[in-house]
């Protein structure tokens, strides 16, 4: 199988073209564990991500990596990611053609990576993950609750960027814990 390396490799080549990546400074790939059993997966870079070439380094960033922390999680038990590769123009939400074409390599970057849970941040990156929820009031039916995509589980959670403009967020660690401490066997 391939590894995520290779992988990012592959999915940069074949993007290069999009309008996405021709627009963005550069291409943004995964950042932590090679070998996840927890991967969180966001919308898309934002001006900061962009500028450095790597996932949630901006304040939402500091944000997730607070609720990471809070969660007990250390470097080598996850990875994050975003949908999307390629900053969109002025920080708007993917179009649902532009979260297809890349939702097809985040597919293939679930299958390398393997991981028991995933944690889709915000709407987007849940809507293309779980379909059947799009309809449903996104905060209170969804988040903090166990889904399953591809035998996985799936636990989304607000994005961090919500989260600040909220005055920041803490997230309900007692309904989280046992979820992400439950049976994790690949």
């Amino acid at each position: 199988m391939t590894d995520p390396a290779t992988l990012m490799e592959e999915q940069q080549a074949a993007l290069a073209d999009t309008d996405l990546c021709q627009q963005a400074t550069q291409f943004v790939p995964y950042r932590g564990s090679d070998d996840p059993r927890i991967l969180f997966i966001g919308e898309a870079p934002g001006k900061h991500e962009d500028e450095q070439g790597k996932p949630f380094v901006g304040r939402a960033g500091d944000l997730l990596d607070e609720w990471i922390e809070g969660l007990g999680l250390t470097a080598d038990e996850y990875a994050i990611t975003n949908l999307v590769k390629c900053r969109p123009p002025e920080n708007r939400a993917p179009t649902g053609e532009e979260a297809q074409r890349f939702g097809t390599w985040l597919e293939k970057e679930i299958d390398v990576f393997d991981p028991a849970i995933i944690v889709p941040l915000g709407s987007s990156a849940t809507a293309y993950l779980l379909p059947d929820t799009r309809q449903e009031p996104f905060l209170d039916a969804v988040c903090y609750t166990e889904h399953t995509y591809e035998e996985r589980t799936v636990i989304p959670l607000p994005h961090p960027a919500y989260g600040l403009r909220q005055g920041g967020m803490d997230l309900d660690y007692d309904r989280l814990t046992p979820l992400f401490e439950g049976d994790t066997d690949r």
